[in-house]
């Protein structure tokens, strides 16, 4: 055994060497903290505020009239004072056309980076650090000293302007041409939210990276044709290296395409010295290179996706031909299906779902692939030369991307077609990887077992991979619940409370925000999916202000199903309520949904296992209810006393007592007071987000909370 290791070891050498890499950065970063330098600029600077900087320009990106500027050894002066501030992304409000390399002067806003303040949230601070950015710059250029610019670089980015340039005159549509500028030019800033969204949960999202296909299609086709032409070795391999390189460098350098770079340059090194290629060997240098380079390349989901799948294929893949059709199938189907093992555990991590229906949607577009980026990179380059030559290209590319786009809107309307599956954490994906091991190391048994070995022991074997399969699986999708928890969301100027119960069930009370755009999207929702919710069995609207519930309405929109809606019955006559309703009621019609709206009073109640809610504001002694006044009443009192009206529960679990308030303020207060119903509690949200026009001395006299929290 040990000498069949050491054996395996020793044909693999960077394959262990890039193990022990990997194993030192992280621990290293266990034990020494983030992987991140920190610049003194983002020590003393603080968001928003004016400064003036310098650096030199390392790439542009280019979006609908504006351009963010990529500048490197970068120069803060704020109040007299100068901060080295690293590699800065400095956006610009035009499409300016700057030397690539040249001492830049700017000025304007800058943006200290930030980390995720809930769970799931997407850590601004860890991304772009992971691609290599220290700071965020808004603001204009003064100058540009073009003395160090290189002539080389800026060419290769006026050729990739140029060639978007052809992709906007050509016919397609502006979401077509979008997608073709990410799939040949790198340039994903013109994707609209919903076109990454369709691919995301299609499974397809690496269709629009720069990766190992555009190295086979351009690298290894110039390769090819300068053989034929009878150029040596040498020759053909020395310049299809060069227009790789070229090529990867006006792309924008992404981490997908260093790792394709770096295996093409290998694969013609292997052909040139008559060497075998081991793929394993090829890819583990390839991350070797890349991480020592940049250790904090560890965080970076493109470069964890792209190793991911490379792997998956690799270890899929047939190593003979298949010439029949079966065959062929058969192949593609094990290389579809190895990509979605390899990178599951990647895009669980990182989005917290995953796309079921995968393996077969990659199983017809990585087929298609090849012909819709020949398409695209043919019209881009022969747009140069002739609009009319580049047509046939451009559309059979956009044929071939309205395919992929309906394809994926189909599948995305399937039940289930995305698995919210919550957040795994390092040691289900450890065990997850162990048993894709397991899993090789039964299917490499039964091809060295004889025919009548496989026979007798194929059954066993296929239920012990079945088995192996579904705890895989399981680690993924299910997330035990241990005890009732409640988590106060950081949503600004607003109120966002989940109550996860014991027994299984989700509450939630009020989600909303005034200062923080697409709330929904941005905090609630990805804290939801970390937590593997997939519905909310009940969602309170204390009262309808803005803060308290625009993030309904992308929770609604999205895959994550509300059960039922909870609003006060003297609160069914205000406009923004009516419109919900409204929308509840047309998303019933069109769609699965099923959610259901409850009108509440003082004295309901509800029960989730162990935990119970009741209601104890407004009701009939307070504020009186629907039934018993005039419409003109309810629609004056609901227009000027949406605060007053705030649904007011408490929530018991066991001798633990919390009091969720919304906006209510004074006079409300003095009634709960009046009412005798008043208990002392140990946790308060306090009202109105802790105003000057709530919680008074004696509510919290009467209450006496040991904890309140201020929204």
């Amino acid at each position: 055994m040990i000498k069949r290791i050491r054996d395996k070891a020793l044909a693999r050498p960077f394959a262990v060497l890039a193990v022990c890499v990997m194993g030192f950065l992280i621990i290293r970063n266990v034990i020494g903290g983030s992987p991140f330098k920190t610049f003194p600029a983002e020590e003393h600077l603080s968001s928003g505020q004016r400064v003036s900087a310098t650096g030199y320009l390392n790439k542009i990106e280019f979006s609908k009239g504006k351009s963010a500027l990529y500048l490197r050894d970068v120069t803060v002066s704020y109040d007299s004072k100068e901060y080295p501030a690293g590699c800065v992304i400095l956006n610009i409000k035009e499409e300016a056309d700057f030397h690539i390399g040249s001492f830049i002067k700017a000025y304007g806003k800058a943006y200290v980076l930030e980390h995720g303040t809930n769970p799931g949230e997407f850590d601004e601070y860890n991304y772009y650090k992971s691609i290599g950015v220290d700071l965020l710059l808004e603001g204009e250029v003064e100058d540009e000293d073009e003395d160090s610019a290189s002539k080389f670089l800026t060419f290769l980015s006026r050729i990739r302007r140029a060639l978007s340039a052809n992709i906007d005159d050509s016919f397609l549509k502006e979401d077509e041409g979008a997608v073709l500028k990410a799939m040949v030019l790198g340039n994903k800033s013109e994707l609209t939210p919903e076109i990454k969204s369709l691919y995301k949960n299609a499974g397809i999202i690496h269709l629009i990276s720069i990766s190992g296909l555009h190295i086979s299609i351009i690298g290894m086709g110039i390769y090819r044709l300068l053989r034929r032409l009878k150029c040596t070795f040498g020759e053909a391999g020395i310049i299809s290296g060069l227009v790789m390189v070229g090529f990867v460098l006006m792309t924008g350098f992404g981490v997908s395409s260093r790792r394709a770079l770096i295996a093409f340059i290998v694969v013609l090194g292997a052909e040139f010295f008559g060497r075998t290629n081991n793929p394993f060997n090829t890819l583990s240098l390839a991350a070797i290179i890349l991480l020592i380079s940049g250790p904090y390349l560890l965080y970076n989901t493109g470069f964890l996706l792209s190793f991911a799948s490379v792997l998956g294929i690799s270890l899929f893949s047939e190593r003979k031909e298949a010439f029949g059709l079966k065959e062929r199938i058969l192949s593609a189907l094990k290389v579809s299906t190895g990509l979605w093992l390899f990178t599951l555990p990647v895009i669980v991590a990182v989005y917290f779902e995953f796309p079921l229906y995968s393996i077969l949607v990659n199983l017809i577009v990585v087929a298609l692939s090849p012909v819709l980026l020949s398409g695209g990179i043919l019209g881009a380059v022969l747009g140069l030369i002739s609009p009319i030559a580049a047509m046939p290209f451009f559309f059979l590319a956009g044929l071939l991307i309205r395919f992929n786009n309906l394809l994926t809107d189909l599948v995305s309307s399937l039940p289930g077609a995305v698995v919210i599956a919550g957040s795994p954490g390092w040691i289900k994906i450890v065990l997850y990887y162990a048993g894709i091991g397991g899993l090789l190391y039964i299917a490499r048994r039964e091809k060295l077992n004889s025919k009548l070995t496989k026979i007798k022991t194929g059954m066993r074997l296929t239920g012990l991979k079945a088995l192996i399969i579904g705890g895989m699986l399981s680690l993924l999708l299910f997330n035990p619940r241990l005890g009732t928890r409640i988590t106060f969301l950081d949503v600004g100027q607003g109120d966002s409370i989940l109550i996860r119960c014991g027994n299984g069930s989700n509450i939630m009370i009020d989600s909303g925000s005034g200062n923080v755009n697409n709330v929904g999207e941005r905090r609630v929702i990805p804290c939801l999916k970390t937590y593997g919710i997939r519905r909310i069995d009940r969602f309170i609207i204390t009262h309808p202000d803005a803060d308290h519930i625009n993030a309904l309405d992308e929770i609604l929109a999205s895959n994550i199903e509300v059960g039922e809606i909870l609003v006060a019955l003297v609160q069914s006559k205000d406009e923004t309520n009516k419109k919900l309703f409204d929308k509840v009621e047309r998303l019933n019609e069109n769609s699965f949904n099923n959610t259901r709206i409850r009108f509440v009073q003082r004295g309901d109640s509800f029960e989730e296992g162990e935990t119970s809610f009741k209601v104890i504001f407004p009701g009939p002694a307070g504020i009186e209810p629907v039934d018993s006044v005039s419409n003109s009443d309810i629609e004056n009192a609901v227009e000027n006393q949406r605060n007053a009206l705030s649904v007011v529960v408490e929530m018991c679990q066991g001798d633990t007592k919390v009091l969720f308030t919304g906006d209510l303020e004074k006079e409300g207060e003095e009634e709960l007071i009046k009412s005798g119903l008043l208990e002392d509690i140990d946790i308060l949200k306090v009202a109105h987000h802790g105003s000057k026009y709530s919680t008074s001395e004696e509510f919290l006299r009467q209450t006496k909370p040991e904890i309140a929290v201020i929204s």
